[in-house]
């Protein structure tokens, strides 16, 4: 197959609904390994869930080894505009040829098994682990999707459990409390699992895991309790039970980061005692250097500034509004997304720009878009103005043109919508 054919293999599977009753769904990546020879044991694994920040904490923690030079490979997902950008190895995506490769591979192995209950995710998660068996990586850092239990990648050890900030977010799926969200993400901590990096500060989310730490012997790092960053006289200092360390300067945009820049320094000190050290140097360099597209990025096209933020839940949406104050920007132009599920009127509320145009598209995700009559009714409900476009080339163009250079233009709401905005910015208006 071609690079078409197989984005058209890959793509069959974004709608189906992977069968999780009884585990179904863990059982199904275990014959999935099985088949391609992949051990998930034979890797030193650190597995990241939570409503938000997963993204930037593994971003965080992939710079710092890259600094120390520290070979480990690095899942994230969703991707912004290709497949590619979930896989990377020492900060390099995979090359599309070996991502054709091994797609292919997989659907000329799996041709007569059952795939009734293969999801997309399940698929991304082999991808992965193939490509990093094959390139020998001993140290793997894997954002995981929506859950924990809920996840195909649920089958892991890691050495490392990290849990960053949790919401109510994908109540569907994990449940409509902060417990029940709580106890499905927090099924990524094994009995095995040596350390459990417990970084968020919803209050319920931490009574649950003070009290699933008394009968574990897994250790349990807790933000502000364990270790902290905190900024002393204008500078940013992270101090644990044994380690201190000062000067920090994040790469990343945003105080939220330093949430996720806390977490991730606490994964690399758990690390350090599994054999991966990494020096004091190296840890700063790593995040200075810290980049992830799409979060509070900043782009320039025409006299005209864009902020790209994946912002995609009414928690992320506070914070962003948090932000755009703190950096004194004032959009008067939105384009945004809302993909299928989400609270489209807790989001818009989040963000707080009541006096700003919004125009709103359907997410390029085209199995994940929220129907346009439902987004709309929100938008005449909050007396906000705004106008629906059909396409996100028509929804960029018409912000430019209604902005026409009077200050900066936000895109937010789904990552799917920041890449596709991110590309059009890039290259020239070319989709």
């Amino acid at each position: 197959m071609d690079e078409a054919s197989c984005l058209d293999f890959l793509g069959q599977f974004h709608t189906k609904v992977s069968t999780r009753t009884g585990g179904r769904h863990h059982r199904v990546m275990h014959d999935l390994f099985r088949r391609f020879e992949i051990d998930p044991k034979a890797f030193d694994i650190v597995q990241i869930t939570g409503s938000c920040g997963k993204g930037s904490t593994a971003a965080f923690i992939s710079a710092m080894l890259q600094a120390q030079g520290i070979r480990h490979g690095l899942f994230t997902g969703p991707h912004l505009f290709r497949y590619e950008e979930r896989f990377a190895i020492d900060g390099q995506f995979i090359e599309t040829g070996a991502f054709i490769e091994i797609v292919n591979d997989i659907a000329e192995k799996t041709k007569t098994m059952d795939l009734t209950d293969v999801g997309h995710k399940h698929l991304m998660t082999l991808i992965a682990m193939m490509w990093f068996s094959k390139k020998q990586v001993p140290l793997v850092i894997f954002e995981n999707g929506a859950g924990g239990w809920s996840d195909p990648s649920n089958v892991f050890d890691p050495a490392i459990a990290c849990l960053t900030e949790l919401t109510l977010d994908h109540t569907q799926l994990l449940g409509d409390s902060i417990e029940a969200i709580t106890k499905d993400k927090s099924a990524i901590i094994k009995p095995t699992t040596r350390f459990a990096v417990c970084g968020m500060y919803n209050e319920e989310a931490r009574r649950f895991l003070l009290d699933k730490e008394k009968s574990s012997d897994t250790r349990y790092d807790f933000l502000n309790r364990d270790y902290a960053l905190f900024e002393a006289n204008g500078r940013l200092t992270f101090k644990n039970y044994h380690f201190e360390l000062s000067d920090v300067t994040l790469g990343l945009e945003g105080r939220h980061q330093r949430q996720n820049a806390a977490n991730a320094i606490q994964v690399i000190q758990c690390l350090g005692e599994l054999g991966y050290p990494v020096a004091p140097q190296a840890m700063k360099k790593g995040l200075a250097n810290a980049r992830f597209p799409g979060r509070l990025e900043k782009l320039a096209r025409e006299g005209t500034e864009w902020i790209l933020d994946g912002a995609h839940n009414p928690l992320e949406m506070t914070v962003l509004s948090e932000n755009l104050k703190q950096l004194s920007v004032n959009p008067n132009v939105v384009v945004i997304s809302f993909a299928s599920k989400k609270d489209v009127e807790k989001m818009l509320l989040g963000l707080h720009l009541t006096d700003a145009f919004y125009f709103a598209v359907a997410s390029p995700f085209a199995a994940r878009q929220q129907p346009q009559s439902e987004v709309e009714v929100v938008f005449r409900r909050l007396k906000l103005p705004f106008q629906y476009c059909s396409s996100v080339e028509e929804a960029l163009h018409e912000a430019e043109v209604l902005n026409d250079h009077r200050g900066p233009i936000l895109v937010t709401g789904s990552l799917y919508l920041v890449g596709n905005a991110r590309q059009w910015l890039l290259n020239g208006q070319r989709l």
